[in-house]
């Protein structure tokens, strides 16, 4: 298996450009939820770029955030639990830093 090393330099020109797509898309997003463990620290960093608060619960205009999406991805499962999802699925945002070549799941 071909490993990858992201540094934090990366994760810094990532979560730029991510802002920068967000602020240019002009999403209605009111919250901002990191997905336990790899996608706190993004969640953070986008809070604080974008002066949105993080939540403990998807509701409505959420934006949920995970690190890598891969073949057995959290984003999706965390979305399909999501009971506001459930009900309303046309305003949850969903953000990764990386996705692997064989998620067919495509946030």
């Amino acid at each position: 298996m071909r490993k990858k090393v992201i540094t934090w330099s990366d994760i810094d020109s990532l979560i730029s450009n991510i802002t920068l797509d967000i602020q240019r898309a002009d999403y209605q997003i009111n919250n901002i939820y990191g997905i336990s463990r790899g996608g706190l620290i993004p969640a953070v960093l986008l809070s604080h770029k974008l002066s949105i608060p993080l939540t403990n619960n998807v509701v409505e205009n959420t934006l949920i955030v995970d690190d890598i999406v891969n073949k057995n991805n959290l984003l999706e499962k965390t979305l399909n639990d999501s009971n506001y999802y459930l009900r309303h699925n046309d305003d949850i945002y969903t953000v990764s830093l990386i996705k692997r070549e064989k998620s067919l799941f495509d946030p």
